[in-house]
Formats: C-alpha cells, sequence, structure tokens
C-alpha cells in the first residue's frame, strides 16, 4: 500500500466587503490508502467442462462478477484426477489481469494429448488461487475449482477372431 499523502487549504481574504473570514483558515487533509470500492468476485463460469480427446485444447472462461473496482488478477493450476498429467493433459499455470474497470471475461487454454488407447472419459481439475489484492474484498467465488472431463474418441479395439481346429475331422 502507499503511504497517506497530506495537503493544507487555505482560505485567503476576497473583495473587501464581501466576506468576512472566519477563525479558521487553514485545515490538512490527508488521503489514507484505504480502498471503498467493489472489485467484484472471480471464479470458473462453469463447474464442468468437456473436451474431446482430439480436440487440441479445452478453453476455460474466468468471470469477473459483482463489481469491476481496482486492478485485479487470480492465479490458475491444473491438478490430476483420473487423467494423467503428461499423457492426457499439459500441466497449465498462469495469471489472469483485470484492469480497474473491466469485467469482461478472461480466458485461458490447457492442452489435450490423444493418447491413441481406447479408454473412458478422464478429468483433470483446474483450481483458482491467489487472488489479488489479499484482504477482504476480493474474493474467489463459486466454482472456484472446475472439473474437466475429457472424452475419448479412439475405437475399442478389434477382436482378432479365434479359430479352434478339430484333429481328426475331415
Amino acid at each position: 500500500p502507499e503511504s497517506d499523502e497530506l495537503f493544507t487549504v487555505n482560505l485567503m481574504s476576497g473583495t473587501p466587503g464581501d466576506a468576512v473570514l472566519g477563525d479558521l483558515l487553514t485545515v490538512a487533509v490527508t488521503i489514507d490508502d484505504v480502498f471503498n470500492g467493489n472489485p467484484g468476485t472471480l471464479q470458473f463460469a462453469q463447474p464442468d467442462y468437456s473436451v474431446d480427446e482430439n480436440a487440441g485444447f479445452v478453453s476455460i472462461e474466468v468471470t469477473r462478477i459483482g463489481g469491476q473496482d481496482g486492478a485485479v488478477s487470480v492465479g490458475y493450476n491444473t491438478d490430476q484426477d483420473s487423467a494423467l498429467l503428461g499423457q492426457d493433459y499439459a500441466d497449465s499455470t498462469g495469471m489472469l489481469n483485470w484492469p480497474d474497470g473491466d469485467s469482461s471475461p478472461r480466458f485461458f487454454q490447457v492442452a489435450i494429448v490423444d493418447d491413441g488407447i481406447s479408454e473412458g472419459p478422464e478429468q483433470f481439475l483446474v483450481t483458482l488461487q491467489n487472488a489479488q489484492p489479499l484482504g477482504d474484498q476480493l474474493q474467489t467465488g463459486s466454482p472456484d475449482v472446475a472439473v474437466v472431463t475429457i472424452n475419448n474418441i479412439d475405437p475399442p479395439p478389434i477382436a482378432e477372431p479365434s479359430v479352434t481346429l478339430n484333429p481328426g475331422i475331415v
């Protein structure tokens, strides 16, 4: 926070005969560094995202709702669940920023890896963290954790036909 700022206001006599100045001719004014605005709440636009394995990436939306006063930022990161880091998706961390007066949504992408393995849907988590500026006024809302489901697009393996020969039968 920046330190308090101080200035003085001095009243001086006007045109003679117009007005009479009182005893208080100088006043000190202090501007303190207390923020009284509403920075809003930062949260995911939806709690769940779904992406096909061959899409290349999933786009995640973060919103600022309920206020737009002051510059704010929030970090994000991915966390492993049933989807495996490096095999099903790429690690993604970063920071999203909003200037004072801006409440438009922000987006980031997480790369999806097509592993070519026929399997069921897999999931990983994305979390919002470290909202700035810290304090009671800026918070992450709900949801602050989103679940990303990767849908398998690989066809199931083709079963090899089995042939059983019965010896002795011609």
